[in-house]
């Protein structure tokens, strides 16, 4: 079987949730004999006239098509030009030739439409799996510029309004007037003379044509998968016909055996974060929590990258003052994940976000390292309060703080925790439910065309 795989980007300059989705898909079916190959963008580049250019790596063993695509310049790119002409002619071309027999297209940004059109173009079976939020906001994250969450894309005067607060002039006098800039502009946003005669209601007019286009391009795919039903239910929110998104929570492969050490000071409550070191993951809500603990009976480790988002790590270091509780210890090889989680007795996701179905939580259970995470979207799926783990109310770092005391008071809590933890799903498990739905998905298409 040929399967063509769609990622925003891939290994090795760009590694994220989707893109260790992605590559680890892609090898494994390749190990399995089929014929993968893989289509992301290696860079996107400001240009008058949207173009793409092409280059083939093979280093993989299979090809990935890695491309330069140009954009128009402006002040919101790829979130609302998301129809692009000559980067669907070029999927089309590569469709033509290629002659997958499955399309695979994880998340939307940068690729979903052009390839959903060059696909139902080429009638070639397509199946997307939803790791974000995507066809449903622009900025992929139903987070407001200051980082708050936000409810859903109710019109497009209130995702218009969002964008715009992207910007500073716009941003600060709303925070300064504690939203009520925001109300009015909303409001003016949905009256005819604004809406029609203004660039702002140009900008809400767009953002309304790309969700309804977004959502009417992922109805054209065979299957839609997620791996959460917080995503799902976001989605069935926003008019989304309810029963087309079809539940595959990610599995995980057996972790390399970890070199376990001995604690080096017993007694000590092992703490841990890993993952990127960025605003909307709540590094900030966890450092918070962990000074205002009088215990020095605990150490928290965060491992990361450190050069990724230098503003906020000036933060998050100045909030760390030299604490010798806390420590960054830089950035890991996903393949080690394992040593260090056996260097931990408990992982912390502090997201402020609408989290997915993160890996980290996975690895962690994998472990059998029990996880306090902030109560919000997918999370909420994986952990059982109480049972496995913690969760605490999303970004707070008093009720996290909160979390973190009960294990230090109560040497009963972990133990108990630790026995919660129920085996994970294998990602043998998962890809045969793809393989699965692959096969169905062609068949079905094989079938109507030859009506």
């Amino acid at each position: 079987m040929r399967v063509l795989l769609v990622s925003p980007h891939f290994p090795p300059a760009h590694v994220g949730g989707v893109e260790y989705y992605a590559q680890r898909l892609a090898a494994w079916l390749d190990s399995k004999g089929c014929e993968p190959a893989v289509v992301c963008v290696e860079r996107v580049t400001a240009a008058e006239k949207r173009v793409v250019h092409a280059e083939v790596d093979d280093h993989y063993g299979y090809p990935v098509y890695r491309l330069d695509v140009g954009v128009k310049p402006g002040a919101h790119g790829f979130r609302l030009h998301w129809q692009h002409p000559a980067l669907e002619e070029w999927i089309g071309t590569l469709l033509s030739r290629a002659r997958p027999d499955i399309l695979h297209l994880h998340s939307g940004y940068l690729l979903g439409d052009a390839t959903l059109a060059a696909a139902r173009a080429g009638h070639v079976p397509t199946i997307v799996t939803l790791h974000d939020l995507w066809f449903l906001c622009p900025r992929m994250t139903m987070m407001h510029p200051d980082m708050s969450r936000c409810s859903g894309p109710d019109d497009g005067a209130k995702c218009a309004w969002c964008l715009l607060t992207e910007q500073r002039r716009f941003r600060l006098p709303d925070r300064w007037t504690s939203g009520a800039i925001g109300r009015v502009a909303k409001l003016a946003l949905r009256t005819w003379p604004v809406r029609n005669r203004t660039s702002w209601g140009e900008l809400a007019s767009a953002v309304t044509r790309r969700q309804r286009g977004a959502l009417e391009a992922l109805a054209s795919a065979q299957a839609i998968l997620s791996p959460s039903r917080f995503v799902r239910t976001q989605l069935e929110r926003a008019g989304f016909e309810p029963g087309r998104i079809r539940i595959v929570p990610y599995g995980i492969g057996p972790c390399r055996p970890p070199r376990r050490e001995r604690p080096k000071n017993p007694g000590v409550l092992r703490i841990g974060y890993l993952g990127q070191l960025a605003p909307h993951k709540g590094v900030h809500v966890l450092i918070a929590a962990a000074r205002s603990l009088r215990s020095s009976a605990f150490e928290l480790r965060l491992a990361g990258p450190t050069d990724a988002h230098v503003e906020y790590m000036r933060t998050l270091r100045q909030m760390a003052a030299s604490d010798p509780r806390i420590r960054f210890t830089g950035a890991y090889d996903n393949d080690h994940v394992g040593d260090l989680l056996a260097r931990l007795d408990v992982v912390i996701v502090p997201s402020v976000w609408h989290e997915n179905w993160p890996f980290v939580v996975l690895e962690a259970f994998r472990a059998g390292a029990p996880v306090i995470a902030s109560g919000v979207g997918g999370l909420t799926e994986m952990i059982r309060h109480d049972v496995d783990g913690l969760l605490f109310d999303p970004g707070s770092h008093v009720d996290l703080a909160h979390c973190l005391q009960r294990l230090l008071d109560d040497p009963l809590l972990l133990p108990r925790l630790r026995n919660g933890i129920q085996p994970v799903r294998s990602d043998e498990d998962e890809q045969a439910d793809l393989l699965d739905i692959y096969a169905r998905a062609a068949e079905s298409s094989q079938g109507a065309h030859s009506v």
